[in-house]
């Protein structure tokens, strides 16, 4: 059996053959969203971590005045696994980091969602800080360039 065949085709010409059984549980997603935020807008902060060995993708959808969140982790694991919803942390397994991606593309997208992509505020390696940091800060903004562009 052709293996790749279960998994989404993502093309280097941006066509793309959605994994049915992936857009149906991103489906699943996206109505728990609407549910939980009520119409309001929606933002999302993604940024990719590894944990013991595994990679994984964070989407965290908010929603600042409301102050509710909704945190996806989508391993990144050679395999799917699509699990019922919880309520408070929603956690998928899926073949590689573009599949994670391709599906964090599909919920903001269909959410319209202002992304934010990375995790620079938390930087605390000191040579690429955008400034030092102050006494008893443990992390900080790490440097963009900004006063170049």
């Amino acid at each position: 059996m052709d293996e790749s065949k279960n998994r989404s085709n993502l093309s280097v010409t941006s066509i793309t053959d959605t994994y049915l059984p992936l857009h149906q549980w991103a489906e699943t997603v996206v109505t728990l969203a609407c549910n939980m935020f009520n119409k309001q807008p929606i933002s999302a902060n993604v940024w990719p971590y590894r944990d013991r060995g595994a990679s994984i993708l964070s989407c965290v959808l908010f929603n600042e005045n409301q102050n509710i969140r909704l945190p996806i982790c989508i391993e990144a694991n050679g395999k799917y696994n699509f699990p019922e919803l919880g309520d408070a942390l929603v956690e998928v397994d899926v073949p590689d980091m573009a599949e994670a991606l391709h599906l964090v593309g599909i919920i903001t997208q269909a959410l319209n969602s202002e992304v934010k992509i990375g995790r620079g505020d938390n930087e605390v390696n000191k040579s690429v800080l955008a400034e030092p940091l102050p006494e008893n800060q443990p992390y900080g903004q790490i440097n963009l360039w900004k006063q170049s562009c």
